[in-house]
C-alpha cells in the first residue's frame, strides 16, 4: 500500500518533470515558428491534457467546495487535517501544484496519507499513472517530431 509520503513524492515529481518537459517544449515553439505545423498534437498535449491531469490533486488539496460541501474537511479534521491548503486561483495548474508542494510539503502529506483504503489507494495509483502515461505521450510526442 502506498503511504503519503510515498504519493507526495510521486506526485512531485511528476510535475517537475512536467514542467521540464513544458519548458523544453515552450523553447522549440519560441525558436522554431516554422516547425509548430509538424507539432499541432504535441502542442494539444501541453495546453491541455498535460494541464488538466494535474486537476484533480490540485482540486484534492484546495477546493472549498470538496472540503466543505463534500464532507472532506470533517472527515480530515477527525484525523487531525487541516484544510484546504489554498484557495484555487486562475493559472497553471502545474505550477500551481508545485507552489503548493513545495510551500506544504507536510500538509499535504497529511491529506495524501488519509486515503488508506483499498479503493483510496487504488484511485490515487490510477491518478499518478495517468499524469505519468500523458507525460510519456508528450515526451514521445516531441521525440516524434525531433524536438
Amino acid at each position: 500500500m502506498k503511504t503519503g509520503e510515498n504519493i507526495y513524492s510521486r506526485l512531485f515529481a511528476l510535475a517537475n518533470q512536467a514542467k521540464a518537459f513544458r519548458e523544453v517544449f515552450d523553447r522549440f515553439w519560441i525558436e522554431e515558428p516554422t516547425r509548430r505545423p509538424l507539432a499541432h498534437h504535441t502542442y494539444f498535449i501541453r495546453e491541455v491534457s498535460l494541464v488538466n491531469a494535474f486537476d484533480n490533486f490540485l482540486f484534492l488539496f484546495c477546493s472549498r467546495n470538496l472540503w466543505s460541501a463534500g464532507g472532506t474537511g470533517a472527515w480530515a479534521t477527525s484525523c487531525g487535517v487541516k484544510g484546504p491548503l489554498k484557495s484555487l486561483s486562475n493559472g497553471d495548474q502545474i505550477d500551481q501544484l508545485i507552489t503548493l508542494l513545495s510551500d506544504h510539503p507536510e500538509a499535504a502529506t497529511k491529506i495524501l496519507s488519509l486515503h488508506k483504503t483499498e479503493v483510496e489507494v487504488a484511485h490515487m495509483t490510477y491518478e499518478l499513472d495517468h499524469i505519468a502515461n500523458i507525460l510519456d505521450l508528450f515526451s514521445r510526442s516531441m521525440k516524434e517530431i525531433q524536438i
